[in-house]
Formats: C-alpha cells, sequence, structure tokens
C-alpha cells in the first residue's frame, strides 16, 4: 500500500503547449451580454473595487440565462447577496447599494 499523505519526491515538468486558447463562440441569435437595469454612470470613480468574473455550471447556461427574463433578473439580484455574504461583507461598502 502507498501513504496518500507522502510528499512527492520528485516531480516532472509539465510540457508547455504551443496552442493559443481562443474564447468558444456564442450561439447566434442570442445576447452576448445582459446588462443590470440600473448600471452605473460612466464617470463613476470605482477606485477600491475589484471586477470579478463568475462561470455558471451547465445547469445555468448561457441559452437558458438569455431565454429566460426571470433567470437575468435573478442572477443581478441574489449573486451580490450570496458572495457577500459568504465573504462576511455588507452595506454600500460591497455592492450596489
Amino acid at each position: 500500500l502507498t501513504d496518500p499523505d507522502q510528499i512527492a519526491s520528485s516531480v516532472a515538468p509539465i510540457p508547455s503547449a504551443a496552442s493559443t486558447i481562443t474564447d468558444a463562440p456564442l450561439p447566434t441569435g442570442i445576447p452576448g451580454r445582459i446588462l443590470p437595469a440600473d448600471q452605473l454612470a460612466p464617470s463613476t470613480d470605482l477606485s477600491g473595487f475589484t471586477l470579478i468574473s463568475l462561470l455558471f455550471d451547465q445547469s445555468l447556461n448561457w441559452p437558458f440565462v438569455v431565454n429566460s427574463a426571470i433567470s437575468s433578473s435573478q442572477i443581478f439580484a441574489y449573486v451580490p447577496v450570496l458572495i457577500g455574504t459568504a465573504l462576511g461583507i455588507t452595506g454600500k461598502s460591497f455592492c450596489c447599494g
């Protein structure tokens, strides 16, 4: 038997890939973005804030989100609250208001 907690005694380098990473195209006929109804003014000072990206699994796929009016609304309503709660951040310092 082997010990799964044993420290590896050697590490093999991972060969580098020569290919270029490209974005997968979105299906045609659906929007590329969904923006909240209340957007920030272009002159808004965002210093002190960090832009993040979220990746949802296949159960919340893009065609489902853009074809369901309630799903995008729920994302904008609940995701900021969920992230703030998970990080222990509340109030205006976290999100949109």
